[in-house]
C-alpha cells in the first residue's frame, strides 16, 4: 500500500497509516511505531500523508460522497473535515501547511493553507485518467504523479505519468517503455538514497490467448526512471 507515511523527514518521531479502503480510522503514532493512536473519523479514509509532526488526512464522506481533508498540528488536535475540489486517491505534503491530491477523473489539486482553501492544478477534462498515487522528489518543485488512463472506446488501460517542474504551475507527460502494451499500474514510489522513482504493476502477455473463463498470463514488472 503506497497510500501510508511513516517516517517524516524533520527528524520527527511521528508517523501515520490509514485504515483499510474507505475505513473511518487512521492510525498515528509519535514515538517512531513504538505505539499507535486510533483515529476516529466521520468520513471514509482514502489517503494519508505527513510532513514533521503534521498530519494530513483524505477521505470521501458516505452521504454526499464529497472528498474532504482533515489536519493535524499537534498530537491528537485535528482540525473539521474541509472539503476537496477532486476525488483524491493519493497525498503528498512538502510543508506544514502544502499539501497536494490526486486522484480520479484526472484531477490534481493543491493547498497552501492546511486545506482551508484550494486549487486545481491539473485536470484532463475527459474523466478517462485515474490516478493512484503522487510523490514529492528530493528535487524541489519536481512531483510525479501516477495512474492509468482509458481512452474512450479502445477498451485498453494505459499507464498515466504526469510530471511538474514547477510546484505544479506547469505538467508535462512522461513517455512509457512499453510499446501495445497494457501495464496495470498498483503503485510507485521513490528509491531511497536515489534520484530514482520506481512503480510496480503487472503487463498482460497477449500473445497467449485466453479463454471465456481465462484471460491471458500476467507478469510482474517493476518500471524505474530518473528524475
Amino acid at each position: 500500500d503506497f497510500s501510508g507515511s511513516t517516517a517524516d523527514r524533520n527528524g520527527e518521531n511521528v508517523g501515520i497509516l490509514p485504515g483499510a479502503f474507505d475505513e473511518r480510522v487512521a492510525y498515528t503514532t509519535h514515538n517512531a511505531g513504538a505505539t499507535w493512536t486510533t483515529v476516529e473519523l466521520t468520513f471514509g479514509c482514502r489517503a494519508v500523508c505527513s510532513f514533521g509532526s503534521t498530519l494530513f488526512i483524505v477521505g470521501m464522506t458516505d452521504v454526499s460522497m464529497e472528498t474532504v481533508s482533515q489536519v493535524s498540528h499537534v498530537a491528537g488536535l485535528w482540525t473539521k473535515p474541509t472539503k476537496v475540489p477532486v476525488e483524491a486517491q493519493s497525498c503528498v505534503a512538502i510543508s506544514a501547511n502544502t499539501m497536494y491530491v490526486a486522484g480520479y477523473n484526472g484531477d490534481i489539486a493543491m493547498t497552501g493553507n492546511a486545506g482551508n482553501s484550494w486549487k486545481v492544478l491539473y485536470s484532463t477534462f475527459r474523466n478517462q485518467e485515474k490516478f493512484s498515487t503522487i510523490i514529492n522528489t528530493r528535487v524541489p518543485g519536481r512531483l510525479y504523479v501516477f495512474g492509468a488512463d482509458e481512452p474512450e472506446g479502445t477498451g485498453s488501460v494505459i499507464p498515466q505519468v504526469v510530471a511538474t517542474s514547477t510546484s505544479g504551475t506547469n505538467w508535462y507527460n512522461l513517455s512509457w517503455p512499453f510499446n501495445n502494451e497494457e501495464y496495470a499500474m498498483a503503485g510507485a514510489a521513490l528509491c531511497p538514497g536515489q534520484l530514482t522513482w520506481c512503480t510496480l504493476g503487472a503487463v498482460m502477455d497477449n500473445s497467449v490467448p485466453g479463454s471465456a473463463n481465462t484471460h491471458p498470463p500476467l507478469y510482474s514488472h517493476i518500471v524505474c526512471g530518473v528524475y
